[in-house]
């Protein structure tokens, strides 16, 4: 991985995510229905990447192909004090179906701490060099989106995976402790292990999109 390192110690912006981020429109369009249901609690979780192609299917003879694995979101809300999963994607070979999870710890913590959440702030990374310190940057990486909306509230934030990274070319990352001790990172960490158990425990069962009936994927 190419480091690129830079004397500015200001935080670098994203990229524009709507170029990053595939699933916008479903995502977009599946909360649009929720709330055309009346339902006003609902999380999005996703994991993106820069710096890598967009994902294809392609059909070859009775095979559903990727040329890499697809981006999926997690849309999460609750309805009633029950919470729903549904697992989504615009670029897949199959559809997901919707499942009930009990998610009342994350929507606890979130609650309890969205003042603060909304206040905090991850740094970029730098190292000591000599007599400096110097920011650090990457032209590949992956980062996490979380959105919440409850109500008329609203809180989004975006966690670049390389502000977490602890050693860049055997330095200490100045910022590290900073940013893994701060209520997003912890915020993050919740969600990711309920989405990891889902995924390990196969809890949210698979089937071949329409499109794709009669393909497999390889």
């Amino acid at each position: 991985m190419k480091y690129l390192i830079s004397l500015l110690s200001s935080l670098m912006l994203l990229p524009c995510l709507a170029q990053v981020c595939e699933n916008d429109l479903i995502i977009e369009n599946f909360i649009h229905n929720l709330k055309q249901q009346g339902i006003d609690t609902i999380m999005t979780y996703d994991i993106r990447s820069v710096g890598s192609g967009s994902t294809i299917i392609m059909n070859v003879k009775d095979t559903c192909y990727y040329d890499e694995e697809p981006d999926v979101s997690y849309i999460m809300w609750k309805n009633k004090g029950q919470t729903s999963i549904a697992k989504v994607s615009t670029c897949d070979c199959f559809v997901y179906d919707t499942i009930q999870y009990n998610l009342n710890q994350v929507w606890n913590f979130y609650f309890k701490n969205k003042t603060v959440l909304k206040k905090e702030k991850i740094f970029s990374p730098e190292i000591q060099l000599k007599t400096y310190r110097a920011a650090c940057n990457v032209d590949h990486y992956s980062y996490t989106q979380i959105l919440i909306q409850a109500k008329k509230d609203k809180f989004i934030f975006t966690l670049n995976h390389f502000y977490l990274t602890k050693w860049i070319e055997g330095k200490l990352n100045l910022n590290h402790y900073r940013n893994t001790r701060t209520l997003q990172y912890r915020l993050q960490v919740l969600i990711e292990k309920e989405v990891k158990k889902i995924e390990s425990e196969k809890l949210i069962q698979r089937r071949l999109r329409p499109t794709y009936i009669g393909f497999k994927k390889q």
